[in-house]
């Protein structure tokens, strides 16, 4: 199957802050791209839906002044899985629009 991302994806864990219709839910981060997210939830999300994401990334070795970064950004929801039926949701999100916090 070829590959299908147009960008590099960086793995990252961080706080993430959805919104969803009139939910606000939280998880963390498994990795993040210029142009998406996936990120680990239990609270379930129909693939589809759109969706508001905060994301609070630590400082790391690609932040180059050492402080916490949050980003925001708009987009859908593309992909939803579930290993274990008690277990947590990991959601991929494309985002459209982002914007940088801090």
């Amino acid at each position: 199957m070829p590959e299908r991302r147009q960008s590099q994806r960086i793995p990252i864990q961080g706080t993430v802050i959805a919104k969803f219709n009139d939910r606000q839910f939280t998880g963390v981060s498994r990795d993040v791209s210029p142009r998406g997210l996936y990120f680990f939830t239990d609270a379930g999300i129909a693939e589809g839906s759109g969706i508001e994401v905060q994301i609070t990334l630590p400082p790391n070795d690609l932040i180059p002044n050492g402080s916490p970064v949050s980003i925001r950004g708009d987009g859908c929801v593309v992909r939803v899985q579930q290993k274990e039926t008690n277990g947590p949701f990991g959601i991929a999100v494309a985002l459209a629009i982002i914007e940088v916090l801090q």
